[in-house]
Order: structure tokens, then C-alpha cells, then sequence
């Protein structure tokens, strides 16, 4: 796979680059890098990636293929990724996608739905880099102790719901939620 940086076009607006050391979303990526058990790589966006075809994409999971972050697994899994860091891309992004004109919850759900697909793929072998993704890592590395590498994932999904359902019935309970939370993620979210 090859990938070149990209210029974000936010909402009508020239926005940063994608990898950027001043203002980016990556100060910097390597020039060479691979999926490797407890680093999280760089997001490349959709359109700046090359691919060789080397799949057969009807015979994988439908959950994986449906959004490119499966995708872009799969070929790194392969092998390396090879960097050139030129703008040869337009990344055009706005508020009334697919993804982001659902609410949090609903991405989240999203996220998670193909975050444990994708573990499930390639047998759990990479839980460390996709709990990365996950607003609270601690939990979902304390039930994976307790029940295995394949019950983690609907277990933590299921908690979470639960917790969701509890916030929104009993706010009182959780005033300390922000100390939970990344900020950046919603305000409900564990």
C-alpha cells in the first residue's frame, strides 16, 4: 500500500493538512510503517491510499469492508505502508455525511461494531491497538482479564449500554463523569 498526505476541505473552508508537524492531525508519520501488536498507526485517509488488489472482498466480512478504517487494516496486516509526504489528496469533509450526521451514540455504536469485527478477524491478535479507540481502556483491559479475548468486546458494549441507560435516567449520580471521559469524546461514553 502507498499513501501521500492529504488537504482537508472542512465545511467550504481550506482546513489543515492531514499529517502536518505545525497544525496537523499527525505531526509526522514514517516514511515505512506496518501494523505492529501495540502501536497504533496513523489514520491515512481513504483518499490518499494506493492499493494493489490483493483481496477477494466478497469473501470477508461485510462489517469490515463497509468502511474504509476495515479496509486499511486489512492491507497493512499484508504488509507495509509506504509514505510520501506531498498533498496529491482533497479530503472533503462536512457535517451531513453517513457517519457524522448520526448522533455520538449511534458512531460510537458504529465504531464499536467494527472495531470488534475487525478484532474477530484477524483472531483477537490486535486487541491491544483497537482498544486504543476506546474512551475507557482500563475497563475494557479489566474485563478482558476476567473472560477472554473473544467475550470482551459484547461484554463491554453491553456495560456500556447500561451505563448509557443509567446516566440518562439518574444525571445526579454521575456528576464526576467529565473526570471519566476524554473531553473530547461525549459526555456519556465509557
Amino acid at each position: 500500500m502507498f499513501a501521500h498526505n492529504t488537504q482537508i476541505f472542512k465545511n467550504g473552508r481550506w482546513d489543515k493538512n492531514l499529517v502536518d508537524p505545525k497544525n496537523g492531525l499527525y505531526k509526522k508519520v514514517d516514511t515505512k510503517f506496518k501494523l505492529v501488536k501495540n502501536k497504533l498507526p496513523a489514520y491515512l485517509h481513504f483518499s490518499s491510499r494506493v492499493y494493489r488488489n490483493i483481496f477477494d472482498f466478497n469473501t470477508i466480512d461485510k462489517h469490515i469492508v463497509a468502511f474504509d478504517i476495515g479496509i486499511y487494516y486489512l492491507y497493512l496486516e499484508k504488509g507495509f505502508c509506504y509514505f510520501c509526504d506531498r498533498i496529491m489528496s482533497v479530503y472533503n469533509t462536512n457535517n451531513k455525511s453517513f457517519y457524522y450526521n448520526k448522533s455520538v451514540s449511534q458512531r460510537e455504536e458504529i465504531d464499536y461494531l467494527i472495531l470488534h469485527k475487525l478484532s474477530e478477524a484477524f483472531h483477537y491478535k490486535y486487541n491491544k491497538i483497537f482498544v486504543q479507540y476506546l474512551c475507557n481502556q482500563r475497563l475494557f483491559n479489566n474485563i478482558e482479564k476476567i473472560c477472554g479475548q473473544k467475550k470482551v468486546w459484547d461484554l463491554y458494549m453491553n456495560i456500556r449500554k447500561i451505563y448509557q441507560s443509567l446516566y440518562h435516567r439518574m444525571p445526579c449520580l454521575f456528576n464526576n463523569i467529565e473526570k471519566i471521559c476524554r473531553p473530547k469524546k461525549c459526555g456519556v461514553c465509557i
